[in-house]
């Protein structure tokens, strides 16, 4: 992202966000006007102008013309970014765009404000606290951790203050945060388990413990607007609006949780069970398979090749024993040596000793014979 794509990203979420929910909050009050994109443009046009307008009283304020020339542009950001969640807040209370008056009441409150910072010395300090108002997971030490959970509770405070729907507004209070902080507890442990440190953990719950509260801040509008959308809101309505408005909290809190488990936020938690898994399956199925595999092998062509050498030689005498017998007869003691060595062939030792003895008995015959027939003519004279 270069440096123009952060710019407009940091003005859209501080100044264009802020009015948008605005124009939508007001305009789900008032259903007949909802849709109207022409009018929600115009709307939005109006609020952006106040923004400036405040921005430029609350620069007067900060007495931008006593800063650095180069500094001067970048404080009327940051003050036009201060300007426009108040000016959404005074069109989301009131249903209409801030008037001049109002700017000027805004200002004049601003400028108290800047007069009682004077009561407090400017240090680092005081500074870094400043900024680490809300939950953002650093470390912090325990008055500043104490502070932001006060911090957190604020926008309940104002929605509790605003309307406690028939009850008490310290003990409704004091209700809601012990739910609250249990709630946060529980998803704390249920996502990232047992294995954070007292620090790691008290972060942890603490800035679940934010998104949680804006949860319940906004159920408890939802149900405020519907109540005040009834003739009369007696006591068995109210009472039927808290429920309600309960069972909207914890259907939002356990989407949150899901939404964390499903992120992998909870890897810490099941990283040391997926680790036994995979070491148990992998061994047997090493060790069994090379064993079963290697003893059939050489059980199986062995086999074989030693019945298939074995008939040939069988059929001649057809009993076993006349392995024994055949190389009496043939005078060859070697055709039994080759059946037993599959390897060595020696095919090749009996064929040259079977045409050696036809030969003595056939050819001597004919010669005994031809020799008597020359000595009969001289017996005729």
């Amino acid at each position: 992202m270069n440096q123009r794509s952060e710019y407009l990203k940091q003005i859209i979420e501080k100044i264009g966000g802020p009015l948008l929910a605005a124009i939508q909050e007001v305009a789900a009050k008032n259903p007949a006007s909802a849709g109207d994109a022409a009018a929600d443009a115009q709307r939005f046009a109006e609020l952006l102008s106040k923004t400036v307008q405040l921005s430029i009283e609350l620069g007067k304020v900060m007495e931008i013309e006593k800063a650095n020339p180069d500094q001067v542009e970048s404080i009327r950001v940051a003050a036009a970014a201060l300007a426009g969640p108040m000016v959404a807040a005074q069109y989301s209370q009131n249903g209409k765009v801030p008037s001049e008056q109002d700017l000027t009441k805004l200002s004049g409150t601003l400028e108290t404000v800047m007069t009682f910072s004077d009561n407090y010395p400017l240090s680092a300090e005081n500074l870094q606290r400043l900024k680490e108002m809300d939950a953002n997971g650093k470390a912090v030490d325990t008055h500043q951790t104490n502070i932001q959970f006060l911090q957190a509770f604020t926008p309940v405070a104002d929605a509790v203050a605003t309307f406690s729907f028939g009850q008490a507004e310290k003990k409704m209070m004091q209700d809601i945060a012990d739910k609250i902080h249990g709630k946060s507890k529980e998803i704390c442990e249920s996502v990232f388990g047992k294995n954070l440190d007292e620090g790691q953990r008290k972060l942890a719950e603490l800035a679940i413990l934010k998104s949680l509260t804006d949860i319940y801040t906004e159920c408890h509008k939802t149900e405020v607007t519907k109540l005040m959308a009834l003739q009369d809101p007696g006591a068995d309505a109210q009472s039927k609006a808290i429920t309600s408005l309960w069972q909207n909290f914890d259907l939002r809190a356990g989407i949150l949780e899901s939404l964390a488990e499903n992120m992998g936020l909870s890897s810490s938690k099941t990283s040391p069970a997926p680790a036994a898994p995979p070491a148990t399956p992998q061994q047997p199925p090493v060790e069994p398979p090379p064993q079963a595999s290697a003893a059939p092998p050489p059980s199986t062509p062995q086999a074989p090749p030693a019945q298939e050498t074995s008939p040939p030689a069988a059929p001649p005498a057809g009993n076993p024993m006349s392995m024994f017998a055949k190389p009496k007869d043939d005078n060859a003691a070697a055709p039994a040596a080759p059946p037993a060595q599959p390897q060595q062939q020696p095919p090749a030792e009996p064929p040259p000793q079977a045409p050696a003895t036809p030969p003595p008995l056939t050819p001597q015959a004919p010669p005994a014979q031809e020799t008597p027939p020359p000595a009969a003519p001289p017996a005729g004279n």
